[in-house]
């Protein structure tokens, strides 16, 4: 017999799954650069522009240790402790998914889903790269640094290097260089074809490589590998994290704080280098 009142209830409790999660780590992403308000409190209207999400009808269906539901407003916990241990493996799991463990490239939910609750998969080079990840997040997290101006536009273009599916051709970059098959002078159109067809998207994304410090050239061309060149790899794999955040408050803040430590415009990078 068709039960409508499940359907509802399947519903609301698939989307507050979905909405949960997502303002959970709109929230950590907000405690790792301070911006929880004093009160720790959000109206139900700015959680629905930030997540999307109206939290009302479907509190009944929302269990979270991070925040509760009043009738107005989302009131996040006191719990300062909870909030930093949980920010920092938020982190080191953003960092994880892009990591594939190379004994166990065939395996996939070992590749995409038990690397996140059990690291033994990992080799030890690989654990000593997501340590060194995370260190350099959390040092531009920290960082006091005076923050260099630079067009928020550039900003932006910069971070979205990574849009149009070219998160995953830098993803598997990456993997390649941790795992010794890529180095510094490589050609790194295989990776973009195997992902990308668009040849127009491709000349976009090449065209910043004269513009940003990109990982890459004009050209095609690897710029930096692990034994080259380190702090532009750091400073693009950095650029991927923040890409893959949520909230657009965290991502400008960290953003202006990843230029002014590792300058994202070459002209910039080589007036420095000057100095």
């Amino acid at each position: 017999m068709f039960n409508y009142r499940k359907i509802i209830s399947d519903k609301k409790s698939a989307t507050a799954t979905f909405a949960t999660a997502l303002l959970e780590d709109i929230i950590l992403e907000r405690y790792l650069i301070n911006v929880i308000p004093e009160n720790r409190q959000y109206s139900l209207q700015a959680i629905k522009k930030l997540t999307g999400y109206d939290f009302l009808p479907i509190s009944n269906y929302v269990s979270s240790e991070l925040f509760t539901i009043n009738k107005t407003t989302i009131e996040i916990t006191e719990n300062t402790q909870l909030l930093s241990d949980k920010s920092k493996n938020y982190c080191k799991t953003l960092i994880q998914k892009l990591i594939f463990p190379s004994n166990y490239e065939q395996d996939k939910f070992i590749s995409y889903i038990g690397k996140l609750y059990d690291s033994s998969y990992y080799t030890s080079e690989e654990k000593n790269f997501i340590e060194l990840m995370l260190d350099k997040l959390f040092c531009i997290i920290n960082d006091e640094i005076t923050i260099k101006y630079i067009p928020r536009n550039d900003l932006l273009k910069f971070n979205l290097v990574n849009s149009n599916g070219f998160c995953y051709t830098a993803r598997d970059i990456y993997n390649a260089i941790l795992q010794k098959k890529f180095k510094v002078g490589d050609n790194i159109l295989p990776f973009i074809n195997n992902k990308i067809t668009d040849k127009n998207v491709i000349y976009e994304k090449l065209k910043c490589g004269s513009k940003f410090d990109c990982f890459f050239t004009e050209n095609a061309i690897l710029k930096c590998d692990l034994n080259t060149n380190l702090n532009i790899l750091i400073k693009n794999f950095l650029n991927l994290i923040i890409y893959n955040l949520n909230d657009t408050v965290t991502k400008n803040i960290l953003l202006s704080k990843l230029n002014s430590r590792y300058p994202i415009l070459i002209k910039n990078k080589i007036f420095n280098d000057f100095e």
